[in-house]
């Protein structure tokens, strides 16, 4: 089935980051992300347990072996965009652990762990975290991550452009995150 959509703007001021919100033509907002790698199974994984928004679509292949996602939009902001109280910090980073623990469990490493990266959203009247873009994670110590990664000035030795992901490096930016120390 072809579903017409409509780009609106960026989903991130981040414009690094090929990622925009859309609407569909009956009116239901979507986001549309472009990437060169995108680990599906590790979205599947975590939206079944409400840890990330569901995914809706996947393209493999379109341009230059990128893929196209589609992902479902329901209000939510940034952790970086938001201010939330003591409580609602360690609402989002229970979610964000248990987020985390999960993929570590099926030996897979987030691999992009930051404020950018959760997503805050109401669910029936409480505060709750959820992961968002995959396009990094990957298998733990076979995987890689990419030339282009965010040279971060505080990171773990070995995440660095085709570094081998490790699961010790999701830990050490969730230290960060818990201690509410600003990861972009």
């Amino acid at each position: 089935m072809i579903v017409p959509f409509l780009y609106n703007n960026w989903f991130t001021e981040d414009h690094n980051r090929f990622i925009w919100k859309a609407t569909t033509d009956d009116r239901r907002l979507i986001i549309v992300q472009f990437s060169p790698n995108y680990n599906t199974i590790a979205h599947e994984l975590c939206a079944g347990e409400g840890l990330a928004p569901r995914l809706l679509y996947e393209c493999n292949k379109i341009i230059n072996g990128w893929s196209m996602v589609v992902i479902e939009l329901s209000e939510g902001m940034y952790l970086y965009d938001i201010k939330v109280t003591d409580q609602e910090h360690t609402a989002v980073m229970n979610d964000v652990t248990k987020t985390i623990q999960l993929l570590h469990d099926n030996n897979l490493v987030f691999g992009n762990l930051h404020s950018g990266s959760i997503l805050i959203q109401n669910v029936d009247n409480k505060i709750r975290g959820m992961l968002f873009d995959f396009s990094l994670c990957g298998e733990h110590q076979k995987c890689y991550y990419p030339f282009s990664i965010n040279q971060r000035t505080n990171r773990p030795s070995g995440a660095e452009p085709y570094g081998l992901l490790d699961k010790s490096h999701d830990l050490y930016y969730l230290g960060m995150l818990q201690k509410k120390e600003v990861i972009c």
